[in-house]
């Protein structure tokens, strides 16, 4: 009980001893460090391609079995990953939740903020 707690008050006594991130429990703490050492456990049955975690190897393997059990009701589209269609949901119910502080355009994705934080540095 006291791990799951840590989650609500916020307290993350485990950290990296490279970079300073803390983590709520020690095991998210040793996933983490692979970040540093690039250390690739999780191995592809059929190319060898290695993943820090599992969940990429998990994603990785659609590719070559082509497994898209998720699907969305409103469009089709298709998804390897549970975590895919839910974000992808975002686009229908027009949910933008990464706001751009300079004009306030708000996007689907942080990584489609990202870029569109260059568009302001270019000018």
């Amino acid at each position: 009980m006291t791990k799951h707690l840590r989650i609500h008050t916020g307290e993350k006594p485990y950290l990296c001893s490279i970079c300073g991130k803390g983590f709520h429990l020690n095991g998210n703490l040793n996933k983490h460090m692979r970040v540093h050492t690039g250390e690739k456990p999780f191995l592809c049955t059929f190319c060898g391609r290695g993943f820090r975690q599992n969940v990429g190897l998990k994603y990785h393997l659609a590719t070559h079995t082509g497994d898209k059990p998720h699907r969305c009701h409103i469009c089709g589209k298709e998804f390897p990953m549970k975590y895919g269609l839910k974000h992808h949901m975002k686009i229908h119910s027009d949910e933008r939740p990464y706001k751009c502080a300079v004009c306030g355009k708000g996007c689907y994705q942080s990584s489609h903020l990202k870029k569109h934080m260059l568009s302001h540095l270019r000018k």
